[in-house]
């Protein structure tokens, strides 16, 4: 199995000191996704571990099921982690590029939040940028639409990556998100009426809404659509991911041109006695 070590992101500076060495991917899976879109995959994987805030948390990704080997491997270095860690919460991202196994989240014994979901991907050469906007103006995000935002939010659906009801509690993040100079988060409107909103951070995409009243009417593909524009000219690609079982979620990011590229679960590990 293929892992690195490097620096890291601010969010992540709060390390694990252990003398166990090469755990660390500081890219987010950036060397296993080239391989993929690139066509060049074999079974490689990384395994990437840090605290954040309350929490111990443990990124793999692979592309092919795990042999028991590498399994052991992973439940072993998981396991040593766990144990020189004081953190309350222990959650674990585990990725699949083809097809799913959950053996290893199987072998850490009980979990629970489980949240089962796709990565989708689409290149910026890709992306259509002649765009219908049915009626819809779209306005960048500022500071004092923020709240307004997290109420759609907290009304619409369950946040991810962490627990529910937690939009507010993530307002510093969100803020950061939504104001970004690399993207943000562009507000559409029909005459004065906020329909939705979608934001990017050099080209993954953040949130996707659209409020109650405006759903199932095609404005959820204009509002992606106009965003992957921005994405477009700002000279990314673009990403997202999407839960598993969020049918119409799909069937819209697919029919704009995202690919999916692997599937993922994430979950809260209870701590061994």
């Amino acid at each position: 199995m293929t892992v690195t070590e490097s620096g890291f992101e601010k969010a992540e500076q709060e390390l694990l000191k252990t003398n166990i060495q090469n755990l660390y991917d500081p890219a987010h899976f950036k060397i296993i996704k080239q391989l993929v879109l690139t066509g060049k995959e074999d079974n490689k994987g990384i395994f990437k571990a840090f605290t954040y805030k309350d929490s111990l948390r443990f990124e793999i990704l692979v592309c092919e099921n795990p042999c028991i080997e590498m399994i052991n491997y992973l439940v072993g270095e998981i396991e040593q982690l766990v144990n020189a860690c004081t953190k309350s919460k222990i959650l674990l991202w585990y990725s699949q590029v083809n097809g799913f196994s959950n053996e290893l989240i199987e072998r850490l014994g009980k979990y629970i939040d489980p949240y089962h979901f796709f990565w989708f991907h689409l290149n910026r050469e890709n992306i259509d940028i002649n765009i219908d906007m049915k009626g819809l103006t779209a306005h960048h995000c500022t500071a004092d639409m923020i709240d307004t935002c997290i109420e759609i939010m907290e009304d619409i659906f369950t946040p991810f990556p962490d627990l529910p009801g937690s939009f507010q509690d993530d307002k510093e993040r969100i803020t950061k998100d939504f104001l970004d100079n690399c993207g943000g988060a562009t507000l559409f409107y029909k005459d004065d009426d906020l329909v939705g909103f979608c934001g990017h951070k050099k080209g993954h995409f953040t949130e996707v809404v659209v409020r109650k009243e405006y759903q199932g009417k095609g404005f959820g593909e204009t509002i992606v659509r106009s965003v992957l524009k921005s994405v477009y000219d700002m000279g990314y690609d673009a990403e997202l991911t999407t839960g598993y079982y969020n049918e119409t979620a799909i069937a819209l990011y697919q029919k704009v041109g995202f690919k999916k590229v692997y599937e993922s679960m994430r979950v809260t590990i209870s701590r061994p006695k």
